[in-house]
This record gives structure tokens, C-alpha cells and sequence, in this order.
């Protein structure tokens, strides 16, 4: 069964606070040089990405790696902070959710 990511874009779509409030706590900096350094220092690609349809237009990436290694980026604008990274990730289907083709 292919996991569903319904939830943890949902779950991340609700926590992610506004940008300004974001850079103080979390490392964000221009999207595509942390997609570069992700892809240069970890060996992550780009797994799957869910992007809003409300007008603040925010994108969340789960970046993962052959070694195990993840990230999870949010980005609004072309400001991307980095909301959790680790080494080992798990992927679980959401209980009842179906595979997702393209768009909800």
C-alpha cells in the first residue's frame, strides 16, 4: 500500500506559522539554495510536495535520502524554513486514506 501524505501536509499546512514569526525560530533562507544543500550535502530528492490553494500559496517538501536521512521544508514565497530533518524517516499510511493520484 503507497503511503498517503494527506495527513502530514494537512497536519504541517495548520502549523505553519507566518514567515516573519518562522525565521526566528527555524533556519529558512531562500528556497532553492536549501534545495541545492539538501540535494549537494545529503543526497535528498524531493519525495512529495503539497501546495496550498489559499492565496498564501505555502508549499511543503519532504526531501529524503538513499541513507535515510529527511527534511521537511516549508515554504511560502521563495522564503523556505526548515521545520525537521532527521535520520531515519518512516513513511505510514494514514488510517482510511486512499493513494493520491495528483490532486485532492
Amino acid at each position: 500500500m503507497r503511503p498517503s501524505f494527506l495527513g502530514i501536509a494537512a497536519a504541517l499546512n495548520l502549523l505553519m506559522p507566518d514567515v516573519a514569526a518562522a525565521q526566528g525560530s527555524r533556519q529558512c533562507g531562500p528556497h532553492d539554495p536549501i534545495v541545492e544543500g539538501l540535494q549537494r550535502d545529503w543526497n535528498e530528492v524531493l519525495i512529495v510536495r503539497a501546495v496550498s490553494d489559499r492565496s498564501s500559496g505555502a508549499i511543503i517538501e519532504l526531501f529524503a535520502s538513499p541513507g535515510g536521512t529527511y527534511t521537511v521544508l516549508g515554504t511560502v514565497g521563495n522564503v523556505a524554513c526548515v521545520y525537521d530533518y532527521g535520520k531515519k524517516l518512516l513513511l505510514e499510511p494514514c488510517p482510511g486514506s486512499k493513494p493520491l493520484d495528483k490532486s485532492i
